[in-house]
């Protein structure tokens, strides 16, 4: 079978089994009625708008027509790029035109700029968002935020070297170039260099030229979260604190610990976004510089396999230690790091992690820095 034939196959085995699954959606009464595909020949010209014209009949008899769009892989400047001018065009054609597209899997930020653009989705991992005004359809699930079968040729946002790079774009406001960022996260051009062009293909960075003139930090961080694991990241010790959390944080801002440790976690998210009381404290440490065992006897910390409610954890990478805020003698991660960590925890973290990205968008000039320099030297 030749390459093109086994594109097609593939193409009209993704758009059967989307389908089908919208079928499934709709239940028992509904008719999908796939007629053809549409191209732009009735108006004058070659280009192909859609895969497939599907009729769509609820129970009552009411019609309607979807153009549905099979893509295998979908990047958000795709969608910008190529889907928005003909999605433009169906609309001067008409203003009741339903656009679907089917895929394997559609990343978050996809997702975000398809609902942006007025289009519906279904992607076969469950991410699921269609709307319909006549016949009346509104369905929207949640499927896979990870891809389960990543390209090869991907570059992801996964490892500590990607954390370094998310959060000098995070914490630092451009614009900057990529050399810039190489020199003050100690990683080579090249990688940088891909990594950036993967932001730039899933629009979490604009470039002009080489320089990179805007960065979309909470969908970047959103990713990298997406992308790894807080207590996997790392190696850590569970513990209960014996006289609860804030007698050890009482204890901790009295010692001489803290220029070695950084606090995240629930209890730290409560500083700035107070949605709920208790949960963890978890507390990296910087390796080999801190005595595990002293600082277990110091904080009155004792071992346990459940319940706990203090974490040490050490770190993949120091940069966790960049930019931590001091308050009362206690030293938190930086927010951008705060938000990361809760994202990708476990329990309700991600919730608080969704009120440290509000807290973060909403007071951008307290903790966003205007240059390199300072996030290269403040540690």
């Amino acid at each position: 079978m030749v390459p093109s034939e086994v594109m097609e196959r593939a193409e009209a085995d993704l758009l059967a089994a989307g389908l089908a699954r919208l079928h499934e959606l709709l239940g028992d009464g509904w008719q999908i009625n796939p007629h053809r595909s549409l191209d732009e020949a009735q108006y004058d010209s070659h280009t192909e708008i859609a895969d497939m014209l599907v009729g769509l009949v609820d129970p009552s008899s009411t019609h309607a027509q979807i153009l549905v769009e099979a893509k295998q892989h979908l990047a958000p400047s795709d969608v910008r790029r190529v889907m928005a001018p003909r999605l433009s065009l169906l609309r001067r054609l008409s203003s009741h035109t339903v656009v679907l597209v089917i895929a394997p899997w559609l990343s978050p930020k996809t997702r975000e700029v398809l609902e942006a653009e007025g289009c519906s989705y279904l992607d076969l991992t469950g991410n699921v968002y269609i709307r319909i005004d006549r016949p009346t359809v509104l369905i929207r699930t949640p499927g896979e935020q990870r891809d389960p079968n990543p390209h090869k040729t991907r570059t992801r946002l996964a490892g500590p070297r990607a954390g370094r790079l998310v959060r000098v774009l995070t914490d630092v406001a451009p614009p900057y170039r990529a050399t810039q960022l190489a020199a003050v996260t100690k990683l080579s051009l090249p990688y940088v260099s891909r990594l950036l062009d993967a932001m730039e293909r899933e629009t979490l960075i604009t470039r002009a030229g080489r320089g990179i003139v805007e960065v979309d930090w909470p969908s970047l961080l959103r990713a990298r979260a997406i992308e790894t694991d807080l207590l996997r990241s790392g190696d850590y010790d569970s513990y209960i604190a014996a006289n609860g959390i804030s007698a050890t944080l009482q204890k901790l801002s009295n010692s001489a610990l803290p220029s070695a440790l950084a606090l995240t976690g629930s209890v730290a998210a409560q500083d700035v976004a107070p949605i709920a009381v208790g949960g963890q404290l978890i507390i990296y440490y910087r390796g080999e510089a801190t005595d595990k065992k002293l600082l277990r006897k110091e904080l009155g910390l004792l071992p346990t396999e459940e319940g706990a409610n203090v974490l040490l954890l050490r770190p993949a990478d120091d940069v966790v230690f960049k930019l931590r805020r001091w308050q009362e003698g206690l030293p938190f991660v930086a927010l951008s790091q705060l938000a990361i960590d809760c994202l990708s925890g476990p329990g309700r973290m991600p919730a608080e992690g969704e009120a440290v990205l509000e807290f973060m968008i909403e007071h951008q000039d307290r903790w966003r820095l205007r240059d390199l320099d300072p996030w290269q030297k403040i540690t």
